[in-house]
């Protein structure tokens, strides 16, 4: 299964997710609206990756694999049976564990590469992981007094922030073909013939000096014939 896909099921079962956290504090509204508001976030997510082109994904063929795997870890948490435990606690520790190797293993190497050449998506996604990993936080210090929860969600905001302004995965990005300018015929027969006319030109200037010599030195021939006729018939 590809990056694109792995991503595109995490996203999807994060939305169920966080909907069905919401369903289990509906009395508490507050708590229940912070749940439905990272379900939307993730398909938020989910839709922004899914407009990126195909040629951005073919720049982690080389890595895919190691990344596919970080990110399969989320998988396992996509389903909440009644039997698990509600309890708020127990909804923030698995957040963390949902959103941990999501946004610092997948969005932290995608927001990266987007920065190459893709500046626009970049400063989007961007945006909404940064605002959805505040909501995190938002949710988890306020109603927390688990030190090593408070721990992790500001080891979470820390890593986000200082990973995502390393320099970019250097990737070798497949090069678009350019086509090939032509020469119009026309264009190579005007420079084809113009040598040719100057040949010409310079040719008929030199023949028409010959003639007029010529013609300069006929004239004194023709007197002398004269002048041998008239001293005959004497």
């Amino acid at each position: 299964m590809s990056l694109k896909s792995v991503l595109a099921k995490v996203q999807k079962a994060g939305a169920q997710f966080y909907l069905k956290l919401a369903e289990a504090f509906v009395e508490n509204q507050l708590i229940r609206d912070a749940w439905v508001a990272m379900s939307q976030d993730m398909e938020l997510q989910a839709a922004s990756l899914e407009a990126l082109p195909t040629r951005f994904w073919v720049a982690f063929k080389k890595d895919e694999e190691s990344l596919v795997t970080a990110v399969r870890n989320c998988i396992a948490l996509e389903a909440i049976d009644k039997k698990d435990d509600r309890s708020l606690h127990a909804c923030f520790v698995r957040t963390l564990n949902l959103e941990e190797p999501l946004i610092l293993n997948a969005y932290v190497p995608l927001i990266r590469l987007l920065r190459t050449e893709w500046s626009d998506h970049a400063l989007d996604f961007y945006v909404m992981v940064k605002s959805h990993v505040t909501r995190t936080s938002r949710i988890i210090q306020p109603f927390s007094v688990d030190p090593v929860l408070l721990q992790r969600v500001q080891s979470l905001q820390q890593g986000f922030e200082f990973e995502v302004q390393a320099p970019a995965i250097p990737v070798v990005l497949p090069a678009r073909k350019k086509a090939r300018k032509k020469k119009a015929p026309v264009a190579r027969h005007a420079a084809a013939q113009r040598p040719r006319k100057a040949i010409t030109a310079t040719r008929s200037l030199s023949l028409r000096k010959r003639v007029q010599g010529l013609a300069k030195r006929s004239k004194p021939i023709v007197r002398e014939l004269e002048i041998a006729r008239r001293r005959a018939r004497r």
